[in-house]
């Protein structure tokens, strides 16, 4: 991986994540409390082949996502993440349907998520109904993590 690659992927997706932290905490210590959801990947949690540089970014959000909420937690900030698998974006939209047929039978749930799930997922954990959920990494991938 050519070095001018890891650090573009490592800049947005893990150093952007650490900047946009950074900002929403202070907003959010002043106020008194606060809830974050940053966006990793199942990458994140389990090694992706020939992504070395997306895999050790998106670890590296689950691992700073753990460490904001542990830091922030007494003062009533709940930090979390989601770590979506195969997702139906606009860029898995650019493949044909023979390809993603494909990446759908690695699921075990036989489908591609949906950007709707994952928001969904993101809305739970924001709302009072996760109140005692802090430094948490939810999957969003059809059981794919665990098969």
């Amino acid at each position: 991986m050519p070095i001018e690659d890891w650090d573009r992927v490592l800049g947005v997706d893990l150093r952007g994540v650490f900047l946009c932290l950074r900002a929403e905490l202070g907003h959010m210590v002043a106020a008194g409390h606060g809830r974050i959801v940053n966006m990793a990947s199942n990458a994140g949690v389990k090694n992706a082949p020939a992504m070395a540089g997306y895999t050790a970014a998106k670890h590296g959000v689950v691992d700073l996502t753990k460490n904001a909420a542990l830091q922030y937690a007494r003062r009533n900030i709940r930090v979390n993440a989601v770590c979506p698998g195969t997702i139906l974006t606009e860029g898995l939209a650019g493949y044909g349907p023979e390809q993603q047929a494909e990446w759908a039978s690695l699921v075990p749930m036989g489908r591609i998520g949906t950007p709707a799930e994952v928001a969904g997922s993101v809305a739970y954990l924001l709302s009072d109904e996760a109140g005692f959920i802090t430094g948490h990494s939810l999957l969003i991938d059809g059981g794919l993590m665990w098969d």
